[in-house]
């Protein structure tokens, strides 16, 4: 089913691989951490509105940061140390 009232994932210091998918319906979802996981790809642009905490650092993640994640207006903490990103800060953050 549907996790669509899931507030808190933490899945850090795993073995996880691929790429972060699209969690826009976990409308609920307050806290993400991935953390030090296997992780490719780019930040997903589409992330929960309701997000608070986005943790992705020691991951392999690439690319640039997406604007959107300026426009979440609930996020208190973001940490996206030691990723492989290029490109400026957007002036949305």
């Amino acid at each position: 089913g549907e996790m669509i009232t899931l507030r808190h994932l933490k899945l850090s210091h795993n073995l996880l691989s691929g790429t972060i998918i699209d969690m826009g319906n976990l409308t609920s979802l307050e806290s993400l951490d991935l953390e030090n996981n296997k992780l490719v790809g780019s930040i997903p642009r589409t992330l929960p509105s309701s997000l608070k905490f986005f943790i992705v650092r020691d991951t392999f993640l690439d690319g640039t940061i997406p604007t959107e994640i300026g426009l979440l207006s609930k996020l208190e903490t973001i940490n996206l140390d030691s990723l492989l990103l290029s490109g400026t800060l957007p002036s949305e953050i």
